[in-house]
């Protein structure tokens, strides 16, 4: 099993990125479809990623893809 997933990512929040493409471990992180209509930098979003809390933080940031979330979900379980 993989332990990090590469994933293009257009941005955090509604913050855009310059660097499109980040790692995610492949365990305690939320995969899930993007909001309807969600685009960044013009073009749609498909997928949020969210790495589960730990420690005292309580809200996490979303990473927003267009990678398809079947497609994340499998690279994380290859």
């Amino acid at each position: 099993m993989a332990q990090v997933v590469s994933v293009l990512v257009y941005g955090v929040n509604d913050t855009d990125l310059n660097y499109p493409t980040m790692g995610f471990p492949t365990q305690g992180i939320i995969v899930r479809p993007a909001p309807t209509n969600k685009t960044l930098k013009g073009v749609a979003m498909a997928t949020v990623i969210q790495i589960l809390p730990a420690g005292t933080k309580v809200g996490q940031d979303q990473y927003f893809s267009p990678t398809a979330t079947a497609t994340v979900i499998t690279a994380c379980n290859a």
